[in-house]
Parts: structure tokens; C-alpha cells; sequence
């Protein structure tokens, strides 16, 4: 991967069915760190944050190596909103024709 590649990134169920999907630009990769800038494609009712609005920004931090994430919602303004952190399985990268980073 380089910066500024377009990752597909894959939210999975525990049964492996996929919850959502969304597209994401490489920000960084250092090591097992994975940061990614994303943009919401459309509105979304999460059950803990309540309503993410399509347009809503993201820098997400992910670990190949550890069990959790972290989604730092940004305000139109570029400041931080929130900080939501998930407890997952360490995420996976294939790369066929486009890359594609999955997490249970």
C-alpha cells in the first residue's frame, strides 16, 4: 500500500456477514498502525452515538497486531467531535485489485 491509496474497509458480524463497508484513503502506515481518512457516504443510526451524518469525516486508527480501533469523528471545523473506540479482532489486508481492509 501506498499513501493515499483508496482502501475498501469491511465491518464483519461475528458470523463473518458484512455489517457495513466504506471507502477510505491511506494516511499513514507505521509498522502495525494503519490511519486512514474517511468521509460517511451516507447518514448512518449507530445505536451508542446516535445519527452520523452522510459527509461526517473520520481518521481512523487501526493495529495488525492488537484488539481494538479507534474512530476520531471530526467536526465540519476539522476539530475532534468524539473519539469511539471499537474492540475487534486484529483487522486483515487482502490486496487483489483493490485493498481491502476487513475487521470482525
Amino acid at each position: 500500500m501506498t499513501e493515499r491509496s483508496h482502501i475498501t474497509v469491511r465491518a464483519l458480524k461475528y458470523d463473518g456477514t458484512e455489517h457495513r463497508h466504506w471507502t477510505a484513503t491511506l494516511a499513514k502506515q507505521d509498522d502495525s498502525l494503519i490511519v486512514l481518512d474517511a468521509e460517511f457516504e451516507e447518514d448512518v443510526r449507530h445505536h451508542l452515538i446516535g445519527d452520523i451524518n452522510r459527509g461526517t469525516c473520520t481518521i481512523e486508527y487501526y493495529w495488525l497486531d492488537r484488539w481494538y480501533s479507534i474512530f476520531r469523528f471530526l467536526e465540519s471545523d476539522g476539530a475532534t467531535k468524539l473519539y469511539y473506540c471499537n474492540v475487534n479482532m486484529p483487522p486483515k489486508i487482502s490486496d487483489g485489485f483493490s485493498v481491502t481492509l476487513t475487521w470482525t
